[in-house]
């Protein structure tokens, strides 16, 4: 980018992290303005236009028609080939938030400590005093593993990963694949999921106890079946976007960090 010309940001505050994003940016002394649904705004050759949505919406052919030649775009990703079209037709640039592994590790650890809260809030026992049982040892079965780990929690971990079963092995009480836990589920307080796929379904769901709290963390449809889950009496719940809900300000500092980076390379 030229250096004579400037930046501007159109940021959506529909988000509360993305209010951090807009407060910081202004700190910094840029020119920033809220993001209002179909409005254009008129290209000139002296600002480039550098619009961030929030980190779970894509730009489809909509958004993308909305946007500004030559414009930068933070958001999810681009899954509509329309959308991909319009923003190369448009020499805009889409930066997608789950690229930065920075960031991404990050909100792994804010969805772990999160998570805890839940656990809090939905239990009626001591954190020290339940076993735990983690499906997935992703960025987040880590971030969580290692909370848990850190105050003394009986911890356990089932994937059919064979590098996350070693790995889980050094730091957990135990480990299960994804078919040999079924008959242990009765023995964990909390079950919480983070693996992207229907795992706790069917008979499975009979064996957990009615006093257990069952947490789906894993992105839409999740790993748990939550009508079976209610008509069983469980106490299961399906909990994303954890960063935004329980750490808003944090996540938005680390979304900013994000932004500041990417720019610096465009």
């Amino acid at each position: 980018m030229s250096v004579s010309v400037k930046r501007v940001f159109i940021v959506d505050v529909s988000d509360q992290r993305l209010k951090t994003v807009k407060k910081l940016l202004q700190a910094d002394g840029y020119s920033v303005f809220d993001f209002v649904q179909g409005q254009k705004y008129s290209e000139n050759d002296l600002i480039q236009y550098v619009f961030i949505f929030p980190p779970y919406v894509p730009i489809d052919y909509k958004l993308a028609d909305t946007l500004t030649y030559g414009s930068v775009v933070f958001a999810l990703g681009c899954f509509d080939l329309e959308a991909r079209q319009i923003l190369k037709d448009n020499d805009i640039t889409a930066l997608y938030y789950n690229d930065d592994e920075m960031l991404v590790m990050k909100n792994a650890y804010l969805t772990a400590e999160g998570t805890l809260a839940v656990i809090i809030n939905n239990t009626q026992k001591s954190l020290k005093s339940q076993k735990i049982l983690i499906f997935g040892y992703g960025r987040v079965g880590k971030a969580l593993t290692k909370l848990l780990g850190d105050i003394g929690i009986d911890t356990s971990v089932a994937t059919n990963d064979v590098y996350e079963l070693a790995h889980a092995s050094i730091y957990v009480d135990k480990t299960y694949t994804l078919k040999d836990f079924t008959e242990e589920l009765a023995n964990f307080d909390v079950i919480i999921n983070t693996v992207p796929k229907m795992i706790l379904k069917g008979d499975k769901l009979q064996h957990i106890r009615k006093d257990a709290f069952v947490i789906d963390l894993a992105s839409l449809p999740g790993g748990v079946d939550l009508d079976e889950a209610n008509k069983l009496g469980l106490n299961a719940l399906h909990y994303l976007g954890v960063p935004a809900k329980t750490a808003a300000i944090t996540a938005g500092q680390y979304l900013y960090e994000s932004v500041k980076r990417a720019l610096e390379k465009v």
